[in-house]
């Protein structure tokens, strides 16, 4: 029966993919239907702006325009809503294809690499998105598109960063969280040079530093209820769950630079944040919430629980399946989005550990298949 079934996706391996693809999002949009609702509704409203005032309201809205701008191409050729998740449906498929693609180059093996991405279809709080307009709906997509462009890589070639850097942008204007990306793609390409182009190299981190920057200061100063300092005041675990009591016993910065403020307040605080750390990385970490029931926690634990298990075993294993630079990267991408979330809250729905699930699948099923596999 297993052999049966290898030999069959040995040979149609892409209709698999499509045809899984094709059943799970009917499955997804049967149960949740197209959700317009909710955060979706942000991107609807700007969009909609966007033409009457020919450009974004607010300069934030850049770093979520690929959702706006495709919702307003949607609008033009007359396809509405509807036709705008369609197309985020879309690329998500191409961007499934490409993962798969990358996949069998990585694993040497069509059944790891179906069991991978099937394993994220099925999982519905990663799936369901597609069938929205909230950004995640394309963020997801394309971070395993990001993930497939660093899993096939051959040589450092001009064409090839030029791809890579496209994808990166879009991730960076497509949530502006895409910017945590920057540190472990430069990291992935540090590991592949030699001699004094490491040196060189180094300049780009400089020029990552200053994106980051720049982005946390647009997205926090023109964000009308919210911003670094009340991030810093507010004990808060989980957004738009929990309520927002203010400690006036923290010590700030008058600082407007929102950088300069979050270090400020680590080293003027720093016990105050290793307490609030500790819970907000409880819940990116392990997904259960109070107000889910018992089965769905057990639902949303039990997979990323086998995986962690998986990881920590076969670490070694992984290790020379992956390879330093793309290790380098996955770890250092898990560890910066967990910083990102002990410092400011972790979300309702699980959407900031959620985006990680491609790259710790792989590295989960790279643990498990490490026999079949060799550098």
């Amino acid at each position: 029966m297993k052999n049966s079934f290898i030999s069959f996706i040995n040979k149609k391996d892409h209709y698999v993919v499509i045809t899984a693809w094709v059943i799970f999002q009917l499955i997804w949009i049967a149960v949740f239907g197209f959700d317009f609702q909710g955060e979706s509704n942000k991107y609807i409203r700007e969009a909609n702006l966007f033409v009457t005032n020919n450009g974004f309201t607010q300069h934030r809205y850049i770093f979520y325009s690929t959702t706006i701008l495709l919702i307003v191409f949607s609008n033009l050729i007359k396809i509405g809503l509807h036709g705008a998740v369609f197309m985020v449906m879309f690329i998500n498929l191409v961007c499934y294809l490409k993962f798969y693609k990358s996949l069998n180059t990585l694993f040497k093996d069509k059944l790891p690499a179906v069991l991978v991405v099937i394993f994220l279809m099925v999982f519905w709080p990663y799936q369901r998105w597609t069938v929205t307009l909230y950004s995640e709906g394309i963020f997801y997509s394309l971070v395993m598109l990001l993930c497939a462009v660093l899993i096939s890589y051959k040589k450092l070639s001009l064409k090839y960063l030029l791809g890579l850097s496209t994808v990166l942008s879009l991730l960076i204007l497509t949530r502006p969280m895409g910017v945590l990306f920057i540190i472990p793609v430069a990291m992935f390409i540090y590991f592949h040079l030699v001699g004094r182009q490491k040196i060189f190299f180094l300049l780009t981190l400089i020029a990552g530093g200053i994106l980051i920057n720049e982005v946390s200061q647009i997205v926090f100063t023109t964000t009308a209820d919210w911003d670094m300092k009340k991030a810093l005041q507010s004990d808060i675990i989980i957004a738009d769950k929990d309520d927002y009591p203010v400690n006036n016993a923290i010590i700030l910065s008058d600082s407007r630079n929102q950088l300069y403020q979050l270090i400020f307040y680590i080293t003027h605080n720093f016990s105050h944040f290793i307490m609030l750390a500790t819970k907000r990385l409880q819940a990116f970490f392990f997904l259960v919430r109070n107000y889910y029931s018992t089965l769905h926690n057990l639902f949303l634990l039990a997979p990323v629980a086998c995986m962690y298990l998986l990881i920590i075993f076969y670490f070694n294993k992984i290790r020379t399946v992956l390879g330093r630079p793309l290790l380098v990267f996955m770890l250092s991408s898990i560890f910066f989005f967990a910083l990102a979330v002990s410092l400011q809250f972790d979300d309702y729905h699980n959407r900031f550990f959620l985006l990680l699930m491609p790259i710790l699948t792989v590295m989960a099923l790279a643990g498990i298949f490490h026999k079949h596999l060799s550098k």
